[in-house]
């Protein structure tokens, strides 16, 4: 027989096993957890026809010669890789992930496998529906799982009851804001409406409800018009009318002041010009640097505002210097006297000056009875000052009218004899009745003629036609009803060609009354002090340099706003509807109604209730959740308020269960029933590195409700932490009420849940896992189930964790066949089994053809 022949059996058998393992992995494409197969060949033993041979010197070596006897199946290896997750939503199904397989028993016989879909039965049981094989694992106890003993069915049964448990310990875990904002800033409003605004250094704690009783220290007080009184010695209400007391001074811009009695309805405001249309000075003694207004009889002294001014009806105006002796007093004439005058000033008897304003001409009365009328001359040249001499050319002579170089006039009321001294030498006297003027140095005046002489020649006497007369030396010069030919010389007052007369007195002062009397420079008012009389009498002192301030003295002051100062620093700021009077050493009480805080942070809020200290946080508000012995919850407040900042030796927390420092409270629980909890403030002292250092606190409760009457439950705060950042502190407590089993759940560790009608959680079991160091090596039993055998090892029974496998729940594992794979290997053992049939079938006419050959 051929060897080709047997080879081409061989393939054959082959690729048939090969195609009976591919029919199976497609027949398990749907089989949960199902592991797919594969099949390898190898080459059978082979007939050696000549050996190998060594390389020798001169013939190198040879292979051996053999040929194969056909191929084998060298080995079927199971694949154990994972299949894909699908999601059920049943909560008993899970879908194992790695090197692992659930762990599942029937009797004594213990059988692996990686289908997932698993059930509790009727008694609890958690097992494979299909075979009621148990899964094994871990059993609780109570909530305690203990992974280290050996595994078992896992039973938990519906509608399992969990008994009450007391509560006996609480921990507090988690973060302090180091950062938390403190208390900057406290207002209280209390029932009168008043707020309080507490002193930063104040330490104390204000609780809203809480009474506020103090002793006052202080009272400011300020009126409607902004004048304002601190630290008053007198009583005073809210919108109450106090009169003022004695005359109110007004101290002015240039250092004098204005006394206004307390009747005065005029209005005087700082900045204020003094004085003003509608209270004008009425009086000024100039002597005394006093002076009187008018419309309040206000007196104006000390003053150094000078010079003043009168304003005469006549449009003349006066001068009144500080050295001035007169009293001026609007409404009435000048009593001065005239001492000099130059040009339009007129300087009078009190030391005042006078401008001529009125073109008023005054007379100058001479020794000798002459006098001299001076009016509004410009000619500030000619100074006629009393008790002094004046002197002058003449320069011209019109009767009793004479005329000075200086531009004097003079009458000649003492009839003194006028001389003209001609150019021919003849010697002119002119009349007194004269209506024509001789001025000197010029011609005769024009229309005076010769009417008489004394003689026809020789010396004689000539009268001309206006009375003059001429002592001639030739009488013959002139000619009856001619005029004077000869030139005017010097003209003299009998002798002298200088007019020369002492000023006896000046007169012609006008009559004419003071319309105004103003000082000269602008005069404000810089500050105005006063007394106000209060309501039990008590004279208080105010005084102001407000702008804003306007003062009536006889409307009084109107109290705007009370400020008073308790003996603990605090403000208290008094509201309008609060009318009670209030004096520095009174008592005063009322009830809190808000508080109103400022934080560290800027920000600020009004509380209605709580307490709250200057320097503290806001208290965090944490509740712990207490169990009876009856299983009754009791919902106990703890609040953490940082009470001390404190960069070198750390911040301190106070825990308390309640924020008026007591160390009790009392709740009422949902049956009526009261609950003492009691509690001593526990101050928790944190290092500058954030870490806690001490402090803890035990509650008391003492119920009533026929449970054990007190019990206490220790309160761990040791695992707090204070860094900056949130706060996200989390107090829990042991204990529970009773509860039954509501439902389960399963994590990715197996861990099987309890969720209890009481909100309890426990774990219930964890289901156990199994590793091999070859699971292909496992022997498959039909029904998903694998057994241990020679090749795989002895399981490692662990947790799905411990193992690094991953449960998913509410899930199953597919069947890992890859169907493309598949396929592709269908065609390949086709095309192979194909070609081994060929072998045969060839080698099979081979043999025809050798025995037809012996026919």
């Amino acid at each position: 027989m051929m060897r080709s022949l047997y080879s081409g059996v061989s393939g054959l058998k082959g690729h048939q096993t090969r195609m009976d393992v591919i029919g199976n992995n497609i027949a398990n494409v749907n089989t949960t957890g199902f592991k797919s197969s594969r099949v390898t060949f190898a080459d059978t033993l082979s007939q050696t026809q000549a050996g190998a041979s060594a390389p020798t010197g001169n013939l190198g070596g040879t292979n051996p010669k053999q040929i194969g006897l056909g191929t084998g199946v060298a080995s079927i290896d199971m694949l154990f890789t994972d299949g894909s997750v699908q999601a059920t939503g049943k909560n008993t199904d899970l879908c194992l992930s790695g090197n692992g397989l659930f762990v599942v028993k029937q009797g004594n016989e213990t059988y692996y496998t990686r289908d997932g879909a698993f059930e509790f039965d009727a008694d609890g049981n958690y097992v494979l529906p299909g075979s009621g094989m148990l899964v094994q694992g871990w059993t609780a106890k109570d909530g305690e799982l203990n992974t280290n003993g050996a595994v078992g069915g896992i039973k938990v049964e519906s509608g399992k009851s969990m008994a009450a448990k007391v509560t006996t310990a609480a921990t507090y875990v988690n973060n302090l804001n180091a950062a938390e904002a403190t208390i900057e800033g406290i207002k209280l409003t209390d029932n009168k409406g008043n707020s309080i605004t507490v002193d930063p250094t104040n330490t104390d704690t204000w609780t809203v409800g809480g009474k506020y009783t103090t002793k006052i220290s202080n009272l400011d007080c300020s009126f409607s018009n902004g004048i304002s009184i601190t630290s008053a010695s007198g009583q005073y209400a809210m919108g109450t009318n106090y009169s003022l007391d004695g005359n109110t001074t007004l101290t002015l811009s240039d250092g004098s002041t204005l006394s206004v009695p307390v009747t005065s309805s005029q209005s005087y405001k700082v900045t204020g010009a003094v004085p003003t249309s509608s209270n004008a000075i009425k009086t000024l003694n100039a002597s005394a640097g006093t002076a009187t207004l008018a419309a309040d009889n206000a007196t104006w002294g000390n003053i150094a505002s000078w010079p003043f001014t009168l304003t005469m009806i006549n449009g003349d105006t006066v001068s009144v210097p500080s050295s001035s002796t007169g009293t001026y007093t609007t409404g009435i004439g000048l009593s001065d006297t005239v001492d000099s005058i130059h040009g339009k000033l007129v300087s009078l008897s009190t030391g005042s000056t006078l401008t001529n304003n009125s073109n008023t001409s005054y007379t100058v009365n001479l020794a000798g009875g002459d006098t001299l009328t001076v009016n509004n001359s410009t000619n500030t040249s000619n100074n006629y000052v009393q008790n002094t001499s004046i002197s002058g050319t003449i320069d011209s002579v019109k009767g009793k009218t004479v005329t000075l170089s200086n531009n004097d006039i003079l009458s000649n009321d003492s009839g003194a004899t006028y001389t003209v001294a001609l150019a021919n030498g003849d010697t002119l006297s002119i009349a007194s009745s004269s209506t024509a003027t001789y001025t000197r140095n010029s011609a005769p005046p024009a229309g005076v003629t010769v009417v008489s002489s004394s003689a026809t020649s020789g010396a004689g006497t000539i009268t001309l036609s206006d009375g003059s007369t001429i002592a001639a030396v030739n009488v013959a010069q002139y000619t009856i009803g001619s005029g004077i030919s000869s030139n005017i010389g010097s003209i003299s007052k009998g002798s002298n060609t200088t007019y020369t007369a002492n000023i006896n007195s000046i007169t012609g002062l006008p009559t004419a009354n003071i319309q105004k009397i103003e000082p000269q420079t602008t005069v404000s008012i810089t500050q105005m002090t006063g007394k106000v009389k209060s309501g039990d009498n008590t004279l208080d002192s105010w005084t102001t340099t407000s702008s804003a301030v306007t003062l009536k003295p006889a409307n009084g002051l109107t109290v705007s706003g009370i400020t008073l100062t308790d003996d603990k620093s605090n403000s208290l700021k008094i509201n309008n509807s609060d009318t009670t009077p209030y004096k520095a050493g009174d008592s005063y009480t009322s009830t809190i109604n808000s508080i109103g805080t400022t934080m560290s942070d800027g920000t600020t809020t009004t509380k209605t209730t709580g307490s709250y200290t200057m320097g503290y946080s806001m208290p965090l508000t944490t509740t712990l959740t207490v169990y009876d012995t009856l299983g009754n919850a009791h919902s106990i407040i703890v609040y953490f308020t940082k009470t001390k900042t404190d960069s070198t030796n750390g911040n301190q927390w106070t825990a308390s269960v309640n924020l008026d420092g007591s160390g009790s409270t009392e709740i009422t629980e949902p049956d009526g029933s009261k609950t003492k909890v009691a509690m001593a403030d526990a101050t928790l002292q944190f290092k500058t590195t954030g870490t806690y250092s001490e402090g803890s606190g035990n509650l008391n409760l003492t119920l009533t409700n026929g449970s054990t009457g007190t019990h206490t439950v220790t309160v761990d705060m040791s695992k707090l932490t204070q860094y900056a950042g949130g706060t996200t502190i989390n107090g829990t407590c042991d204990g529970n009420a009773a509860g039954t089993l509501k439902s389960v759940s399963i994590d990715s560790s197996g861990i099987i849940t309890g969720t209890y009608t009481n909100g309890v959680k426990q774990t219930e079991a964890q289901v156990a896992i199994a590793q091999f160091n070859n699971a292909s090596g496992l022997t498959k039993t039909g029904n998903s189930l694998y057994q241990t055998s020679n090749n795989s090892g002895t399981p490692n029974v662990k947790t799905a964790s411990d193992l690094g496998c991953t449960i998913t729940p509410s899930a199953l594992e597919m069947s890992n066949v890859d169907i493309a794979n598949e396929f592709s290997d269908m065609i390949v053992t086709q095309r192979g089994f194909q070609s081994n049939s060929k072998i045969i079938t060839v080698s099979d006419e081979m043999l025809e053809t050798m025995i037809n050959m012996k026919r």
